[in-house]
């Protein structure tokens, strides 16, 4: 299988962007829990609930991706059907 065609796949494609967006904020929300936490938290604790915000965040921020990506989808896909339901009806 192709690249190009994997990449075409709504699902393929949506959990794609989610690793990358998830892997993008991970620094700061580890960072953000390092800061914003009390001194008896373990260090791993604050990594893992670090890695747990940056999952949640990385799917609302993919949730909005994924949305504005089927918006645009839906709307080619209308202008085509009416295209094709227009010039069946001049011939």
């Amino acid at each position: 299988m192709s690249l190009k065609k994997w990449l075409k796949d709504p699902n393929t494609l949506g959990w794609l962007i989610w690793a990358v967006v998830s892997l993008a904020l991970l620094p700061p929300c580890v960072y953000f829990m390092f800061a914003y936490t009390y001194e008896t938290a373990t260090p791993m604790m604050r990594v893992m609930v670090g890695i747990f915000m940056a999952a949640i965040a990385g799917g609302l921020v993919t949730w909005v991706i994924n949305d504005i990506l089927f918006r645009i989808r839906r709307r080619r896909h209308n202008a085509a059907r009416a295209d094709k339901k227009r010039d069946g009806r001049k011939k």
